[in-house]
């Protein structure tokens, strides 16, 4: 069976006998809120499609090629999702997602984005594609045109990945005065981020064995703790009140 995908504006149809033509039977798809931004369909089961929208959900997946949507933005920041591509060069669903301000991606059966800031820029991306051949991510951007990097390796990620998974954060909530502990002895990179995406907190090469309190000066609220080392990196939800 061959599906294709048709957006007209902000809707979505689909054929299963013959995209190339136009008239061939289109039924109209629905089960997602907000108008399509971009459309992946994955590479070797075509029933399973993921889109990138405007709404507050932001990401879906359908696993019945358009019948129904599940919402799969977990703890994405409230950033635009521009463009979403399949890869499965590792022989794992992974799912990639261009937003206003860099690159994210879902790997398979987790419920945690992860920022992809390894070679590419924070800006706004327009377009993401996974060439199998080199295993390389190409990414369309706003201003600093066509960037090429290496897909996300899970085979070679899991040890620095299971130890800055064990960093903690306490309390949490705060009232803005807060303390990362992790036993890994690196130097990180600290941002945190607003519900809008603004950037309201930022450090470099931090040693969190010498220096471990954070004095967040801003107004109670939800806030994203974004914590990378050179390899790897995490995101948790912060509250301050």
């Amino acid at each position: 069976m061959m599906l294709f995908m048709l957006q007209v504006g902000s809707n979505m149809y689909k054929t299963t006998s013959g995209g190339g033509s136009l008239i061939a039977p289109w039924s109209s798809v629905s089960g997602f809120s907000g108008s399509i931004n971009s459309i992946a369909i994955h590479p070797t089961d075509p029933n399973k499609l993921a889109i990138a929208t405007n709404s507050s959900e932001k990401v879906y997946i359908s696993t019945d090629g358009g019948s129904s949507w599940t919402a799969i933005r977990h703890d994405l920041p409230n950033f635009a999702a521009l463009a979403v591509v399949w890869d499965t060069t590792y022989n794992e669903d992974i799912l990639y997602i261009g937003m206003n301000y860099g690159v994210y991606y879902l790997r398979e059966n987790t419920t945690s984005w992860t920022a992809y800031t390894i070679g590419l820029p924070n800006v706004s991306i327009s377009e993401l594609e996974v060439n199998f051949a080199d295993k390389k991510l190409y990414s369309a951007t706003y201003g600093r045109g066509l960037w090429s990097v290496d897909l996300f390796d899970p085979t070679t990620s899991g040890l620095d990945d299971f130890k800055i998974s064990d960093l903690e954060v306490s309390p949490n909530p705060s009232t803005g005065v807060f303390s990362l502990d992790w036993k890994l002895n690196k130097l990180v990179t600290i941002k945190i981020f607003d519900t809008l995406g603004k950037l309201v907190f930022y450090e470099k090469n931090r040693d969190l064995s010498q220096n471990s309190e954070i004095e967040l000066l801003a107004p109670n609220g939800l806030y994203f703790l974004k914590v990378n080392t050179s390899q790897s990196e995490i995101t948790k939800k912060l509250i301050v009140k």
